[in-house]
């Protein structure tokens, strides 16, 4: 092989070495925004439960059923959050 060809070779070798790692990194991103939205639906669910709960809590009880709602609000916020960084970071993939 001539040094023209072989230049050509181990360009093409660099090439598919790149493309194979960004195919790599796109499935790991898609299975971690598939596992963030499981998140999102867990935490949605339980803020769910917590609000069910402090519309039914009496008057003794609506104050930590309260405290209940706003911490599973939090987690359902953050889930947000990891999700939407997650989509974001498939979205920069899409344009690469």
């Amino acid at each position: 092989m001539d040094t023209k060809q072989a230049y050509i070779e181990k360009w093409k070798a660099r090439l598919g070495e790149l493309e194979n790692r960004l195919k790599a990194e796109y499935f790991d991103a898609k299975i971690k925004a598939s596992q963030e939205w499981a998140d999102f639906d867990v935490k949605k669910a339980a803020w769910r439960q917590k609000y069910e709960e402090f519309k039914n809590a009496g008057e003794e009880k609506w104050e930590s059923a309260r405290d209940a709602l706003e911490k599973a609000w939090e987690d359902v916020k953050n889930a947000f959050d990891r999700l939407k960084s997650s989509e974001k970071s498939k979205e920069k993939e899409k344009n690469l």
